[in-house]
């Protein structure tokens, strides 16, 4: 059911011309799981595992994302244990009608890579930490030096959907055993992501607070507290046949959050 919601809004958006398709950017997060919670074994959750970022251990899954580098709208998600590298999804984050991919350092090599050497991209991966650091003073180390941090804006935007859905929606851990319970919850909750971060884009009329399933937030200018549904008016009937459907399967994700902050 997430993985169709997904593709749903995800078309719903293309219509709408929120979705380019021209460029996409490529990035993942780690999601840590209580590591002292045991099965009927005795043993830590088997589809999770540890991974070292930086100097510190992570133990759980990671989310890999694909973001339109233009709208900042997502279109491809995939979860693994958190042990996996980032750059063996690279081809699962692709549409494949990409002129230009953008990727931080842990994407070096993508270009190389059987998955992906048919396809036209012009990939633009960031410099690994320690030959940033090794840039020196010449005119050709001072023009890297701008190219990445040209590079670093442009992939700025694949950073606002993890902190929706770690921030916003409060997924910090994982709520469920294994990855495919876990990878439906996060499919619904980054097609409600990009909901949320294109609600004022979508053109939806309201009256003082559009919360479809009724505001109980008493500091909200249209919330009295006892959680009164409050009118809201859509611009044509597949937006509202949309936004039916999230409300009767994904009451439980909190869809207040997306018309009142």
């Amino acid at each position: 059911l997430g993985q169709a919601l997904f593709d749903e809004v995800r078309s719903f958006l293309g219509e709408r011309g929120l979705l380019l398709k021209s460029g996409t950017i490529v990035d993942a997060s780690l999601i840590g799981a209580p590591s002292y919670a045991k099965n009927r074994e005795g043993k830590r959750e088997p589809e999770m595992h540890q991974t070292r970022k930086g100097n510190q251990w992570y133990f759980g899954m990671k989310m890999h994302i694909g973001v339109d580098d233009m709208t900042g709208v997502f279109h491809s998600l995939a979860t693994t244990a958190a042990n996996v590298n980032d750059v063996t999804q690279a081809h699962d984050l692709l549409h494949g009608e990409e002129e230009r991919g953008f990727g931080d350092a842990g994407y070096q090599g993508v270009e190389k890579r059987a998955e992906l050497k048919d396809r036209q991209i012009q990939w633009h991966i960031a410099l690994r930490p320690g030959k940033r650091r090794a840039l020196g003073d010449s005119k050709l180390d001072r023009l890297t030096e701008q190219v990445e941090q040209s590079k670093a804006s442009m992939r700025a935007i694949v950073e606002h959907p993890f902190r929706v859905i770690q921030r916003q929606f409060g997924f910090t851990k994982v709520r469920y055993r294994g990855l495919p319970k876990n990878d439906n919850a996060l499919h619904t909750m980054f097609k409600l992501c990009n909901l949320y971060m294109k609600r004022r884009a979508l053109a939806i009329a309201y009256d003082r607070c559009a919360c479809i399933l009724g505001c109980r937030h008493k500091t909200c200018p249209g919330g009295s507290g006892n959680g009164a549904l409050v009118r809201v008016t859509l611009l044509s009937s597949t937006d509202a046949e949309l936004l039916g459907l999230s409300q009767r399967f994904l009451n439980r994700f909190c869809l207040k959050w997306m018309m009142c902050h």
